[in-house]
């Protein structure tokens, strides 16, 4: 096997949360909007937020997605979409609890340096 093929991969938590109240000032985001779909979120705002990445499914629904690297604890969730909201559904991918369905994404951190990296696309979508 080429090395790409063992590189590790780490736990992704997706949750779904309904009845939010989305707390935009808090990511810096004008209170009454508009605000983007889908937020990517740094390295540095994720070591801050504990989310890597949050989707507003439907605004009118209170209805957002995030994908996080463990649970967001009820504090977290509390002070991210208020206090009302409704955990809908949560699954974490790979880790020590879910090994069976192994990991979510590659650990881009740490990786070892080598000639046959195999390049990562960012693909937004297409015609088909």
């Amino acid at each position: 096997l080429p090395p790409v093929a063992t590189d590790p991969y780490v736990s992704v938590v997706t949750t779904v949360v309904s009845n939010a109240t989305f707390n935009a000032s808090h990511l810096g985001l004008p209170p009454a909007g508009p605000w983007p779909r889908t937020i990517l979120v740094t390295a540095r705002g994720r070591d801050l937020e504990g989310i890597s990445t949050l989707t507003i499914l439907s605004k009118a629904r209170g209805l957002v997605k995030t994908f996080s690297t463990r649970e967001l604890g009820l504090e977290k969730r509390t002070e991210l979409f208020g206090p009302d909201h409704v955990v809908e559904y949560e699954q974490a991918w790979g880790g020590r609890d879910s090994g069976r369905h192994g990991g979510s994404v590659p650990s881009f951190a740490g990786g070892r340096p080598r000639d046959d990296t195999m390049p990562y696309l960012l693909y937004d979508g297409g015609s088909h």
